[in-house]
């Protein structure tokens, strides 16, 4: 079985840097997946709920913002078991 997927989402480089290096501290195990925007993450989200573990978004991203991702994805059914972490 395949390990399911951390995503971190921020358009500041040293933010997704620290974002990652905590993440794979402290799950090694667990892929990481690095998105420069919420335009990106949203088309990451949409291709395969079932791999992700959580998800790590900024709140003030270009495109979609963390906030109006995770009230979008909070509706939908697949994505009800996903934990969503709005950062600032």
């Amino acid at each position: 079985m395949e390990k399911k997927s951390i995503l971190i989402a921020d358009d500041d480089k040293e933010i997704r840097d620290l974002m990652g290096m905590f993440s794979k501290m402290s799950f090694p195990d667990y892929p990481l997946e690095v998105f420069i925007n919420g335009k990106e993450l949203d088309l990451r989200l949409k291709k395969d709920p079932e791999g992700l573990a959580v998800v790590l978004t900024d709140n003030q991203m270009p495109f979609i913002n963390g906030n109006e991702m995770i009230k979008f994805y909070a509706k939908m059914y697949d994505y009800k078991k996903i934990p969503f972490f709005l950062c600032y």
